[in-house]
C-alpha cells in the first residue's frame, strides 16, 4: 500500500487525493496528510471517525495514488503496533488509574535524579574531610548509592586476561 510498482511522473494536486479518500470513509473528517516522500510511494490522508475535537478519536489511515487518486487500502490505526506500545506506555491499559500511576513514577524519577545529583556534588568535599575515616560510611550519599547498587542486581564480572 505503501510502495507503488512503478514512479509517479506527475501527481494530482493534494485537493483531489484528499477528496477520493474523504469519499472512501463517508462520515470521517480530515485529520492529516502525510505527502508521498519519493516518486514511488503513496499519500497518507488520516482521517478521523468520530468527535473531531477528540485527540484520541480513532484514525483511520487511506493510501491513496498520487498519480490516478485512487484508493489502494486502508489501516485502522488503533491496531497498529506503535499505538498499542503508546497506549501501553502512556497509560498502562488501565484507564485513568494507569495514568496516575505513570506520573507518580515520572515526578518520583526526577526526584530521585534531584538528591543523587545533590548527593554526587557534594560528595568530593565530604570525602576530603573524611580521608583518615575507618570502617563502612554511613553517610546519605552511602546509602543513596548502596540502594542504587542493590537495585541494580548482580554485577557480571568481565573475564580480564
Amino acid at each position: 500500500m505503501r510502495t507503488l510498482s512503478s514512479p509517479v511522473a506527475s501527481a494530482l494536486p493534494l485537493s483531489s487525493q484528499i477528496h477520493a479518500a474523504l469519499a472512501a470513509r463517508p462520515g470521517s473528517t480530515l485529520d492529516s496528510v502525510i505527502p508521498p516522500q519519493a516518486p514511488d510511494r503513496t499519500t497518507r490522508i488520516v482521517t478521523a471517525a468520530g468527535d473531531p475535537s477528540d485527540p484520541f478519536a480513532p484514525g483511520i489511515s487511506v493510501y491513496v495514488h498520487p498519480g490516478t487518486g485512487e484508493v489502494l487500502g486502508q489501516i485502522d490505526d488503533s491496531t497498529t503496533f506503535m499505538r498499542i506500545v503508546r497506549t501501553i506506555h502512556g497509560e498502562l491499559m488501565t484507564g485513568v488509574a494507569g495514568d496516575r500511576i505513570v506520573e507518580t513514577a515520572a515526578c518520583w524519577a526526577l526526584i530521585l535524579v534531584a538528591t543523587g545529583v545533590y548527593l554526587w556534588w557534594r560528595g568530593p568535599a565530604r570525602r576530603r574531610r573524611r580521608r583518615g575515616a575507618v570502617g563502612r560510611r554511613t553517610t546519605a550519599g552511602a546509602r543513596h548509592r548502596d540502594t542504587g547498587r542493590r537495585a541494580r542486581g548482580p554485577r557480571r564480572r568481565r573475564d580480564r586476561r
